[in-house]
């Protein structure tokens, strides 16, 4: 993951805000494709299998060793960033490749491509 550093992690311990890690990647998009895809497959990671018990797609925040951080505060923006950012990739790379790549769901056994999990955000 392209890490932010900061007072975030290092005073706080977290990888905040999922829009931060992929506000970072929209240059490497074509200097580094291969790195933006990485962070994009990780964030993605980070969408939560029941949604709907939970009150959130994708956290926000992680802390320690990828544990979803337990805070009431829910920016509306984290999932439009994902389907920026993964749109953004997909076009400029032509790697639709990636949206049938498979990954599993936050804390689940459950396995979905990056499309499917793509489409989730979009129903936030």
């Amino acid at each position: 993951i392209v890490d932010q550093g900061t007072a975030y992690r290092y005073a706080v311990g977290f990888q905040g805000a999922a829009r931060d890690p992929l506000q970072h990647i929209l240059p490497l998009i074509t200097m580094q494709p291969e790195i933006a895809r990485s962070v994009i497959k990780y964030t993605l990671k980070e969408v939560q299998a029941e949604p709907h018990k939970v009150g959130f797609n994708l956290p926000y925040g992680l802390m320690s060793k990828g544990l979803v951080m337990n805070i009431d505060l829910r920016p509306s923006d984290l999932e439009l960033w994902m389907l920026w950012s993964l749109s953004e990739y997909v076009m400029v790379t032509n790697d639709y490749g990636l949206l049938d790549d498979k990954l599993f769901l936050y804390n689940s056994t459950k396995e979905v491509t990056v499309l499917e999990a793509a489409l989730q955000c979009l129903n936030y």
